[in-house]
């Protein structure tokens, strides 16, 4: 917004890091990125990050990403990327009308729970501690109401400890079965906020249980900002700092 469209915005922290993955198909025969070769899968949006490491994971598995109407040819070693609403990722790909697709929680764990589908690779486990969503302000909001913008950051911080050191409450509260921020049942949410367990090593979805990552984190910059704040230091160093898909 602050270079295309000259709107003047201040980002004041991160909403949260890692929490996606790339989800596939039951049955697909889908079991590493390479395998990807003459399938479709859908993203959220092109200026995503889940397209963003989507297409890095490709790359380095010698897949080329392509965009083409469905039904067209594919070409030996392509991957055809299109975007679908993240609601619809699920049922589309129970109707195999894609062979998987990448997306922020908790639709990932709503394609296991629900229509038996398998998480390929958890994104923060390629690019360690990835940001996902941000929060943003008006920026002659800083200038014009300091007092009031330091507030909404303490809250934030505030959010982000409790989120960190609470994950199942929080999984119960934000769900169709709390609040109803979201319009998931409580186990999915719940399994997507704390499931990263070992089931995960045996099928490759993790492979870096050195980086201390969870399914999602709650951090609000990327340094440690609060002694007491329950995730681990992030690293925000490229994509680069990646492990190999």
């Amino acid at each position: 917004m602050r270079y295309n469209n000259h709107f003047p915005v201040k980002i004041l922290a991160w909403g949260h890091t890692n929490g996606s993955g790339l989800v596939v198909g039951a049955g697909s025969g889908i079991t590493k990125f390479s395998d990807l070769k003459g399938r479709r899968i859908a993203v959220p949006f092109w200026y995503s990050i889940h397209n963003i490491v989507l297409q890095y994971a490709l790359r380095e598995s010698g897949v080329v990403p392509v965009i083409k109407a469905e039904g067209a040819q594919l070409a030996s070693g392509e991957c055809a990327l299109q975007v679908l609403p993240l609601p619809d990722m699920p049922t589309a790909l129970a109707a195999k009308k894609i062979d998987g697709y990448i997306v922020a929680e908790p639709f990932n764990a709503l394609g296991e729970v629900k229509v038996g589908a398998g998480i390929l690779r958890f994104t923060g486990d390629i690019w360690r501690n990835h940001p996902c969503c941000v929060i943003c302000t008006q920026e002659n909001n800083t200038a014009a109401r300091p007092d009031w913008t330091q507030k909404v950051v303490d809250a934030i911080v505030r959010a982000h400890i409790f989120a960190s050191k609470n994950k199942a409450e929080v999984g119960h509260l934000i769900s169709r079965d709390g609040k109803g921020y979201l319009p998931a049942p409580a186990d999915v949410v719940e399994k997507a906020i704390t499931d990263y367990g070992a089931q995960y090593d045996a099928t490759g979805a993790v492979q870096h249980r050195d980086w201390h990552n969870g399914p999602i984190d709650f951090q609000p910059w990327p340094y440690v900002c609060c002694a007491n704040l329950g995730s681990r230091q992030s690293d925000p160093g490229a994509m680069p700092g990646a492990g190999a898909p």
